[in-house]
C-alpha cells in the first residue's frame, strides 16, 4: 500500500481517488460514453464509495451501474439520490 493518495484522472469530471490504505471513491462516474475516458477505465471493478456532485448525464452517466457491480454506496444530493 501507498502512504500518498493517488489521484486518477478518467475524463471529464470522473476522477478515482485511492486513499493510503486503499479505499477507492469515484467521483461523477461517466465512462462507457466518455471519450476522454480510457478503454481500460470503462468498467470499474472495485470501489468503496461512488460521489456524485450533480444530475447531469456526463457526471451521473454510470453510477447505478458501478453501484451494482462494485456495492458501493452512492453519495449525491437528495434528488440525485431519489433519481438513480
Amino acid at each position: 500500500m501507498s502512504s500518498h493518495l493517488a489521484i486518477t484522472w478518467l475524463g471529464h469530471g470522473t476522477f478515482l481517488l485511492t486513499s493510503p490504505g486503499g479505499k477507492r471513491v469515484l467521483i461523477d462516474p461517466w465512462l462507457e460514453d466518455n471519450p476522454a475516458c480510457p478503454a481500460e477505465w470503462k468498467r470499474v471493478h472495485g470501489a468503496d464509495l461512488i460521489l456524485v456532485t450533480h444530475g447531469h448525464r456526463d457526471h451521473v452517466g454510470d453510477a447505478v451501474r458501478v453501484a451494482r457491480d462494485t456495492g458501493a454506496p452512492v453519495v449525491a444530493t437528495a434528488d440525485t439520490c431519489k433519481w438513480l
